[in-house]
């Protein structure tokens, strides 16, 4: 057409399998396109940096922790094995399965070999991690290491679950507030970043299960690996809140692209969300980070509206039941703890 647009159309054969209509792009969408993908870069940037400084960091660590006997064997072991697990399962549901014994089981062999790397990669995290926090931080550690035992009726344990899931549910309503900042001080505000996941949580149960697993292993991977840098800072400082201090004003740079506003979300977003979760971190442990991380990325993912007949409703309905769910076990286990 005049304006640019286009119908496309693919086919297998003589049977039609796809339409598309593409539009072509104004420069103000074109300028957004762009702001959204260098936003993007950004992150997966800076993520990717933090990750291998501290891949390389931990692997003489867990290597001299290992020979010298003082990791958590066990832990670490059944840290891996449930990593290992919950990828599998995670592409059992997320699988194009096939008819072919031969393709079939390669696909299998594939994503056993992509487990068994996860659960190392955790293993390795933890080994080099554990004796160290251990030692800092150790009661950043002791929920965690009740739930490795399967102590999940701790009361405790409840607690820090609750926490967790009310600090995922307050970092969600953090990026809201950003962004009513934002349209109060009459600023044009950024379009919100869309999560890989979000086409593929309304693909059925199955799919939105699988999303959910997969914010659970990333959150894990998270959250080991913010204890590990919060642990190297604490032996490079010498002092608890020193390093509580660094470990903000490092991350709080990569979590501003995700708000509504560069002026608005390094403080909102940057510090207020990095800060809140160093104090988490700092008085709960681990467990809380994790369910934190987990709870937000569920919110974030999993696109919900609360209108009547809206037709997200079952994807809204599974959200909700799914964080009561957890929000009610925190609070049945907690009331365990003896006053």
């Amino acid at each position: 057409s005049s304006n640019g647009t286009r119908v496309v159309a693919g086919a297998v054969g003589e049977q039609v399998v796809f339409f598309g209509v593409v539009e072509a792009l104004s420069d103000d969408a074109l300028e957004v396109a762009v702001s959204d993908d260098l936003r993007m870069t950004l992150i997966g940037v800076s993520t990717l940096l933090v990750f291998v400084v501290l891949f390389v960091v931990s692997v003489p660590l867990a290597v001299s922790n290992a020979r010298g006997g003082r990791s958590d064997r066990v832990g670490a072991f059944t840290l891996a094995g449930v990593l290992f697990l919950v990828v599998m399962t995670t592409w059992l549901l997320q699988a194009m399965h096939v008819p072919s014994l031969v393709d079939e089981t390669a696909n299998v062999f594939f994503a056993a070999i992509r487990s068994l790397g996860a659960g190392a990669l955790a293993w390795l995290f933890y080994t080099a991690l554990e004796p160290l926090a251990r030692r800092y931080w150790p009661h950043m550690l002791i929920t965690w290491s009740r739930v490795l035992r399967g102590q999940l009726g701790d009361g405790v344990v409840g607690q820090h679950v609750q926490v967790g899931v009310v600090v995922g549910l307050g970092w969600s309503l953090l990026g809201l507030l950003d962004r009513l900042i934002v349209d109060w001080l009459g600023w044009t505000p950024r379009p919100p970043l869309v999560p890989n996941g979000v086409l593929d949580a309304l693909m059925g149960g199955r799919m939105a299960l699988a999303g959910c697993l997969d914010s659970l292993v990333e959150a894990m991977y998270r959250g080991l690996c913010f204890l590990l840098l919060l642990t190297l800072l604490r032996r490079v400082t010498g002092r608890a809140r020193l390093s509580a201090v660094v470990a903000v004003l490092l991350l709080a740079p990569m979590f501003t692209p995700y708000g509504a506003h560069s002026g608005t979300a390094w403080l909102v977003v940057g510090l207020g969300g990095v800060g809140l979760g160093v104090w988490m971190m700092t008085r709960y442990g681990l467990l809380s980070l994790i369910t934190a991380l987990t709870v937000t990325s569920i919110a974030g993912t999993f696109p919900m509206a609360l209108g009547s007949g809206s037709p997200l409703g079952d994807q809204t309905l599974f959200v909700v039941l799914l964080l009561l769910g957890l929000g009610v076990y925190g609070f049945v286990a907690a009331r365990r703890v003896s006053v």
